[in-house]
């Protein structure tokens, strides 16, 4: 049964992001299983490897550095992390001070600290390991799948259908900007049910309704902790 009760599962998908903001997470709460597209080509100084969080009253990025890879373009399974710099210890400070009186700081510091104490040398590993701890700390219990381990196509909507009917899912989840490139005809031909998420979100902190800037999820759960999945 999906999300609404009806026979076969809602499939959604995204690209692996890095610590990526509420609608990234509200479309994997109402999916029933969730494709991560590893293998699809890294874009640099996209919300693959960058978030922004509340500095003050102002918001700030929090970017991993990824090597070049001298190649043509690398899928995002390929992109290694530049660890020459002290990113980690950067990234970590930033989330201390910027949130050092949010009400669930201490939620937070369980969730986030063992993986900036630790090395990484993939973007994927990173980020895959951040989706899994604030999937968790969500309560969204949809299982993850890369798109390298599934059915592959050069047509986007093919290929999508394709692995929304291995994972048995008889609806696909996109997002309302995936509408310019999707053709509905392609999941007709193949059963499956098209949706789009909506794009409304409800306001989390007093004064920021019609706030169009979109923190990382980590925002919302340093202010809102367990109760955090209401404001999907």
């Amino acid at each position: 049964m999906n999300k609404k009760g009806k026979p076969g599962k809602v499939i959604a998908a995204e690209t692996p992001a890095y610590l990526p903001g509420r609608g990234y997470f509200r479309k994997m709460a109402l999916a029933d299983e969730f494709i991560l597209a590893d293998d699809v080509r890294f874009v640099p100084q996209s919300p693959l490897s960058r978030t922004l969080i509340r500095q003050g009253e102002q918001a700030s990025w929090l970017t991993v550095p990824v090597r070049s890879s001298g190649k043509p373009p690398q899928q995002i399974r390929e992109a290694r992390i530049d660890n020459t710099g002290p990113w980690r210890r950067k990234h970590w400070r930033s989330l201390s001070v910027n949130y050092a009186y949010a009400p669930y700081r201490e939620f937070l510091w369980e969730l986030l600290e063992p993986v900036y104490g630790r090395a990484w040398t993939f973007l994927l590993e990173l980020n895959l390991e951040l989706l899994n701890r604030c999937k968790k700390a969500l309560g969204i219990e949809a299982p993850f799948h890369l798109s390298s381990e599934l059915p592959g196509s050069s047509n986007p909507s093919k290929r999508i259908a394709a692995m929304v009917r291995k994972l048995e899912g008889a609806c696909y989840l996109a997002d309302p900007e995936d509408e310019t490139f999707l053709e509905p005809r392609r999941f007709a031909e193949a059963g499956i049910e098209l949706r789009y998420c909506s794009a409304d979100f409800p306001a989390y902190l007093p004064g920021e309704e019609g706030n169009s800037v979109e923190f990382s999820v980590v925002d919302l759960l340093m202010f809102h902790g367990p109760d955090s999945r209401r404001f999907l």
